[in-house]
């Protein structure tokens, strides 16, 4: 999958991360606009987006039944964003960054 931006496709995607029993997954290329916070059935998606264009997007997916350990969400632009989540010890931040790649 290239893209969440087809019709299906993110239905697909956590479809797949519900099989891999994945608590919280990094994801490119989403392509939406507008809203920074989606809450779905079984996950929560944070992303970062440009506010008119569907370009670039970088996102968390989190599975709800530790939705209670994410801290905070920072978008900081619309290709980097991070996510703090509490461990039993210590806070844990992990980033996402989109690098643009030129195709030849």
């Amino acid at each position: 999958m290239l893209s969440l931006y087809h019709s299906g496709a993110l239905k697909m995607l956590l479809s797949q991360l519900d099989s891999y029993k994945k608590d919280i997954t990094a994801v490119q290329e989403i392509r939406w606009t507008g809203e920074v916070i989606i809450d779905k059935k079984d996950h929560i998606i944070f992303y970062s987006c440009d506010r008119k264009h569907h370009m670039f997007v970088t996102g968390f997916i989190v599975n709800k039944r530790i939705k209670h350990l994410v801290t905070d969400f920072e978008a900081k632009t619309p290709t980097i964003c991070k996510i703090r989540v509490r461990g039993l010890f210590f806070l844990t931040t992990a980033s996402s960054e989109y690098m643009h790649q030129q195709k030849k």
